[in-house]
C-alpha cells in the first residue's frame, strides 16, 4: 500500500535516531537501493542492553560493522548474505519502493521467522548498491517474547528452505558444499543439546522434500 518512493518497515517496538531519515534518505538519493544503519539493542523498558554483548556478526567479522560502507548488492549477497541475515532487523533499513518487490513478497508468504533474510537475498540479487551507517542509530528491542527467539525446531525449516533457494542461484554454485557445512554447524549443532536430534531428523527430511 506505500505509495512513496522509499520504504521503511518502522515496527511498533522499535524507535530511531532523530537523524534516521535524513541520513538514510540522502544515501539512497545518491544512488544505494537499500540503506541500513547500526543497531542498537534495548530491553523492555528501552534501556541499552550492555552486559550481554551482541555476537551476531562474529563469524563473518569482528570489524566490517564498526564503520560505514558501501558495496556493489549482489557482491553483498554473494560475500555476506548468502551466509546468514546480516540485515538483522527490518527497522533499521529503509530501500526503493518499486514494483519488483511484489515478486519477492510472493516468495516470502507465510514465512514467520526468516521472511525478511528471503527478502533481502531477492531485492539486493536485483540491485546495483547497498549501503551501511553507524551515524545513525535504529533501536531494536529485544525480550523474551519475541519471534526470533522461539525455539529452532519451528525456525529451521524456514532457514533451511532459504539455504536450497541459494543454492539454485548462479551466485552460489561454487558454495554449496561451504553453504551445508554452515547450515549444519550454524542452525543444527548450535543451540539446546535437547533439540539437536529433532533438527537432525527435520534437517535430513527437508534436504528430501521438495518446494
Amino acid at each position: 500500500l506505500a505509495r512513496g518512493k522509499y520504504i521503511w518497515i518502522a515496527e511498533s517496538d522499535d524507535y530511531c535516531d532523530l537523524s534516521f531519515l535524513e541520513i538514510a534518505t540522502e544515501v539512497l538519493e545518491n544512488g544505494s537501493d537499500l540503506f541500513y544503519s547500526k543497531s542498537v539493542r534495548i530491553d523492555e523498558k528501552g534501556e541499552e542492553i550492555t552486559h550481554n554483548p551482541y555476537h551476531w556478526y562474529n563469524d563473518i567479522s569482528t570489524t566490517r560493522w564498526l564503520s560505514d560502507y558501501d558495496n556493489y548488492a549482489r557482491e553483498e549477497v554473494r560475500e555476506f548474505l548468502f551466509k546468514k541475515c546480516i540485515i538483522n532487523n527490518a527497522s533499521a533499513v529503509v530501500f526503493k519502493n518499486e514494483p519488483r518487490i511484489f515478486r519477492y513478497l510472493d516468495v516470502v508468504n507465510g514465512m514467520f521467522y526468516a521472511g525478511d533474510w528471503l527478502f533481502w537475498i531477492q531485492y539486493l540479487s536485483d540491485s546495483g548498491r547497498i549501503s551501511y551507517s553507524t551515524k545513525t542509530n535504529n533501536f531494536f528491542r529485544t525480550h523474551a517474547g519475541v519471534t526470533r527467539l522461539k525455539t529452532p525446531v519451528k525456525r529451521n525449516p524456514e532457514i533451511l528452505r532459504i539455504y536450497k533457494y541459494i543454492v539454485q542461484q548462479p551466485l552460489s554454485e561454487k558454495n554449496r558444499d561451504m553453504f551445508a557445512q554452515y547450515f549444519f554447524d550454524t542452525h543444527i549443532f548450535k543451540g539446546a543439546k535437547r533439540e539437536v536430534g529433532k533438527n537432525l531428523i527435520l534437517a535430513f527430511r527437508m534436504c528430501f522434500s521438495s518446494w
